[in-house]
Protein backbone atom coordinates (compact mmCIF):
# COMPACT_ATOMS: atom_id res chain seq x y z
CA UNK A 1 0.00 0.00 0.00
CA UNK A 2 3.24 2.26 0.95
CA UNK A 3 4.33 1.63 -2.52
CA UNK A 4 1.03 2.83 -4.15
CA UNK A 5 1.24 5.70 -2.29
CA UNK A 6 4.11 6.80 -3.06
CA UNK A 7 4.00 6.33 -7.10
CA UNK A 8 0.90 8.15 -6.87
CA UNK A 9 1.85 10.78 -5.12
CA UNK A 10 4.66 11.28 -7.45
CA UNK A 11 2.44 10.58 -10.33
CA UNK A 12 0.31 13.62 -9.47
CA UNK A 13 3.26 15.93 -8.84
CA UNK A 14 4.11 15.31 -12.65
CA UNK A 15 0.87 15.42 -13.55
CA UNK A 16 0.16 19.15 -11.71
CA UNK A 17 3.36 20.20 -13.10
CA UNK A 18 2.43 19.42 -16.24
CA UNK A 19 -0.68 20.95 -16.04
CA UNK A 20 0.66 24.20 -13.98
CA UNK A 21 3.41 24.34 -17.80
CA UNK A 22 0.50 23.90 -19.98
CA UNK A 23 -1.79 26.74 -18.51
CA UNK A 24 1.13 28.81 -18.82
CA UNK A 25 1.88 28.54 -21.91
CA UNK A 26 -1.57 28.87 -23.45
CA UNK A 27 -2.37 32.07 -21.12
CA UNK A 28 0.99 33.60 -22.49
CA UNK A 29 -0.28 32.80 -25.67
CA UNK A 30 -3.68 34.53 -25.25
CA UNK A 31 -1.94 37.57 -23.70
CA UNK A 32 0.38 37.35 -26.75
CA UNK A 33 -1.57 36.66 -29.94
CA UNK A 34 -5.08 36.73 -28.17
CA UNK A 35 -5.80 40.18 -30.73
CA UNK A 36 -5.81 37.91 -33.74
CA UNK A 37 -9.30 35.49 -32.74
CA UNK A 38 -11.21 38.92 -31.92
CA UNK A 39 -13.00 38.64 -34.87
CA UNK A 40 -16.04 41.35 -35.90
CA UNK A 41 -18.05 38.48 -37.80
CA UNK A 42 -20.62 41.34 -39.39
CA UNK A 43 -18.43 43.35 -40.47
CA UNK A 44 -16.15 41.12 -42.24
CA UNK A 45 -19.34 39.64 -43.88
CA UNK A 46 -20.30 43.04 -44.78
CA UNK A 47 -16.65 44.14 -46.23
CA UNK A 48 -17.09 40.62 -48.15
CA UNK A 49 -20.90 41.44 -49.70
CA UNK A 50 -19.51 44.74 -50.73
CA UNK A 51 -16.72 43.56 -52.61
CA UNK A 52 -18.44 40.52 -54.30
CA UNK A 53 -21.10 42.81 -55.37
CA UNK A 54 -18.57 45.15 -56.87
CA UNK A 55 -17.00 42.23 -58.69
CA UNK A 56 -20.01 41.43 -59.57
CA UNK A 57 -21.17 44.50 -61.29
CA UNK A 58 -17.07 45.56 -62.91
CA UNK A 59 -17.06 41.66 -64.59
CA UNK A 60 -19.95 42.43 -67.19
CA UNK A 61 -18.68 46.04 -67.66
CA UNK A 62 -15.34 44.71 -68.60
CA UNK A 63 -16.57 42.41 -70.72
CA UNK A 64 -18.98 44.36 -72.65
CA UNK A 65 -16.10 46.84 -72.94
CA UNK A 66 -13.79 44.88 -74.70
CA UNK A 67 -16.01 43.10 -77.05
CA UNK A 68 -16.89 46.93 -78.39
CA UNK A 69 -13.30 47.71 -78.25
CA UNK A 70 -12.48 44.66 -81.28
Amino acid sequence: MDEWEVKYSKWNRQRSRAINEAQGIISRFQRDQGYMFTVEVQRHWRDQSILILAMLVALPFCQKRRDFSR
